[in-house]
């Protein structure tokens, strides 16, 4: 697969939770570890309903005064298009501008978090319709000339 098109490629969420749940036991190394399960990992719940339960009993206003009186970060968001004129991610620059594929530019909410005091950016812009399409067909077992002439036909 191209490299321009992995970037892009996102991890099922069922596929993630089996293989966690894998890694749980089968990370260990030694044999006396397995056998004991000395070092068995916790997979933390992330129990949506467990949260609401948690959450429903305040209003929106009471969880704003509770998160400032704690110094919790938090963004009153409710619809996703509510990211783009949130305050703290244009204060903190949570926005990164990509190109989309008509050539237009628009901002995309970059991950709340940073490694080693950066902040992970956008990689690479979204793919134009077709951009991977031969090397797709190729390692698909076509020629590239019935790559090129696939695309061709469908263009």
């Amino acid at each position: 697969m191209p490299a321009d098109l992995r970037a892009h490629m996102r991890y099922p969420d069922e596929l993630f939770r089996a293989q966690s749940a894998l890694y749980t036991t089968y990370h260990m190394d030694a044999p006396d570890d397995f056998y004991h399960r000395e070092d068995q990992w916790q997979i933390p719940s992330t129990d949506q309903n467990y949260i609401r339960e948690r959450f429903e009993k305040y209003s929106a206003a009471e969880l704003t005064d509770i998160f400032e009186k704690n110094g919790l970060p938090y963004a009153p968001i409710k619809r996703p298009q509510d990211l783009m004129d949130d305050p703290h991610l244009l204060a903190t620059g949570g926005l990164a501008p990509i190109t989309l594929p008509n050539g237009e530019v628009a901002n995309t909410v970059l991950f709340p978090f940073t490694l080693d005091g950066q902040r992970m950016g956008v990689r690479h812009n979204p793919p134009t319709l077709g951009q991977h399409s031969a090397e797709l067909l190729q390692e698909l077992g076509y020629s590239a000339q019935d790559a090129i002439k696939l695309g061709a036909a469908c263009a």
